[in-house]
């Protein structure tokens, strides 16, 4: 479940049918704790430790063994629309029931929510993407805890009900992206690379590539554009650039090396590179 899908659901919230808001509540839930969407739909008012800002889970997956999850500050308060819902909005259709997703069976019986049967009828009415389901939020809570928080597979696995260390390996590609800053500790090295690599192609000095770079990286931000930093070696505007660079420093890769040795030795006595290249 992306952020894209959330934002369908919370709108939802607000919709005149009372099984559409319901079955949003139930959705973003799952979201927000990583329970399953049964469980959610079982869950009773007696299940919320109000002292404790916890939920348990009676009727799992895992052998019936209760769960018990803290409730973040979204989830409470998705719980507390949800019981106002079904309490005071819809007290004279669900009387003193105490399932927080009841739903009135045609024969006047108030049992769990069916809450997919919720969820087809709003996407028939194009008010959902039809790729939303319930479970998505599970898989995305998950997703989250592994790419973005230090817990372990243990913990994890405690939160949602998973029992099988097995379960997690689904996930495992997605603690990938927390190596991100490892990654960007090479980048210094790389980028010197890069520039000797592109240097030496063209036919130029590496030093006249890295001061180019920073002629254009200073002229976008004249311009009110967020710095592009070195990465803008891989543009096409600054790449053409380059090669017109090139191309006035000689027609011959000996040449160019040369003029562009030279150019960068009286660049260093002057205090203008900018202005000195250009005459």
């Amino acid at each position: 479940m992306s952020v894209d899908d959330e934002g369908p659901l919370i709108a939802l919230l607000q919709h005149e049918n009372y099984r559409f808001r319901f079955a949003a509540r139930l959705c973003l839930l799952v979201r927000e704790t990583g329970a399953r969407p049964g469980e959610w739909r079982n869950a009773t008012h007696g299940d919320y430790e109000r002292s404790r800002d916890t939920m348990t889970f009676r009727n799992t997956k895992y052998r019936g063994q209760p769960r018990t999850v803290p409730l973040t500050a979204s989830a409470l308060v998705l719980l507390a629309e949800q019981m106002k819902d079904v309490t005071i909005e819809n007290l004279t259709v669900f009387g003193g029931t105490d399932l927080i997703f009841p739903a009135l069976g045609k024969d006047g019986v108030v049992r769990p929510m069916y809450y997919t049967g919720a969820l087809r009828d709003a996407k028939k009415q194009q008010l959902l993407p039809k790729r939303i389901r319930a479970h998505n939020g599970r898989h995305e809570f998950i997703s989250t805890l592994v790419e973005s928080s230090d817990l372990d597979d243990a913990r994890i696995m405690a939160l949602v009900g998973h029992h099988s260390p097995a379960s997690m390996e689904a996930y495992k590609h997605v603690r990938n992206i927390r190596f991100r800053p490892q990654m960007e500790d090479v980048e210094p090295l790389r980028r010197a690379q890069r520039m000797n690599a592109i240097a030496d192609t063209m036919g130029l000095v590496p030093g006249m590539v890295v001061d180019q770079l920073k002629i254009e990286r200073e002229e976008q931000t004249k311009g009110g554009l967020k710095d592009p930093g070195d990465e803008l070696l891989y543009s096409e505007g600054f790449l053409r650039v380059l090669k017109l660079v090139a191309e006035r420093m000689g027609t011959t890769r000996e040449e160019r090396q040369r003029k562009s040795a030279e150019f960068m030795a009286e660049k260093n006595k002057d205090e203008d590179p900018i202005k000195l290249f250009e005459t």
